[in-house]
């Protein structure tokens, strides 16, 4: 857990979470940011935080991603989100 908190300060946000129920609450404004996904559940939250951010968010190693989320890309664009793969 402590990697993907880390992910959120560099994103400016405070995280606040109880720890037996696995809520995250999140406080204050979210900047985009270059970020890397260092596990299945990081990444997805670094994508959903990188939904809400202001300007363009670019998440990396997003294999992670990938082995845990079918179509993540898709699915979340269906839901309206602008949110794409690019090759780099």
């Amino acid at each position: 857990a402590g990697a993907q908190v880390g992910g959120l300060h560099r994103r400016s946000l405070q995280p606040t979470h109880a720890p037996h129920n696995g809520v995250m609450v999140l406080d204050g404004n979210v900047a985009s940011h270059a970020v890397q996904s260092t596990d299945l559940r990081a990444g997805g939250a670094l994508v959903l935080a990188g939904i809400v951010a202001d300007g363009e968010t670019q998440v990396y190693r997003i294999e992670h991603i990938d082995r845990g989320y079918e179509d993540y890309v898709g699915k979340l664009a269906s839901l309206g989100a602008d949110v794409c793969r690019k090759a780099i």
